[in-house]
Formats: structure tokens, sequence, C-alpha cells
């Protein structure tokens, strides 16, 4: 088994992929980075949630923005983690859950093009 449970996939930059994870080791929502062309992992640690359990029969409000100078995890609208130096060009494409699969559900999903704010 993987440590780690996919449920959001970004590509940006058509060379750098984010992957939205739970931890299974520690409870806790990470977004890591990595180049796609090179498999470096720039941020370590990577951004990671402050919320480590999470409760059965809860909505949780996550955002992740990709700004460009920084990236940051929102959960129920509290700032939980940032890292600097991102700068994004354009968004490939967005995977939800992993393939053929996704663990839990999603209610009101919103993508924005950063005209909108959060």
């Amino acid at each position: 088994h993987s440590k780690m449970i996919a449920i959001i996939r970004l590509i940006i930059n058509s060379n750098i992929e984010f992957t939205g994870a739970l931890n299974r080791e520690d409870g806790k929502f990470s977004l890591v980075q990595r180049q796609l062309t090179t498999r470096a992992r720039p941020w370590k640690p990577p951004l990671s949630s402050k919320i480590d359990t999470w409760a059965q029969g809860v909505w949780y409000d996550f955002k992740i923005q990709l700004a460009p100078d920084a990236a940051k995890l929102w959960i129920n609208g509290k700032l939980q983690d940032q890292k600097s130096g991102i700068k994004v060009d354009k968004v490939n494409a967005i995977y939800l859950g992993r393939q053929w699969r996704s663990f839990g559900a999603f209610d009101e999903l919103k993508i924005y093009d950063g005209k909108k704010d959060l």
C-alpha cells in the first residue's frame, strides 16, 4: 500500500505536477510538487495541513491557491501552509481521485481562473 491517498493532481507549465493527497502515516493532507522531466521534488517538506485528524461524516472546504508569488493551502477558510517560488503560466490538466477510483465525495467543486476572489 502507498502511504499517500491521491485526491487531486494538477499539471502546470507542462512540466510540473502537484499531487494533493492524504498521508496515511501522519494524517495530514499534503500538496507535493515534482518536476515531471527530472522527478525532482523541490519542496521538502511538502505543503501540508495543520489538521491531522478528520471527523467521519464531516465536510471540509479545501482551497489550493496557485498564485504568481506562492502556493497556498486553505482548509475551512484557515491558511494551513504556503510555499513561495512557484510561477504558474498555464494549468494543463486537473485530475480528481486516482485512476479508476476516488476516495470520498466531491460537492460544489469550483475551479477559478484567478479572476475571482477566493
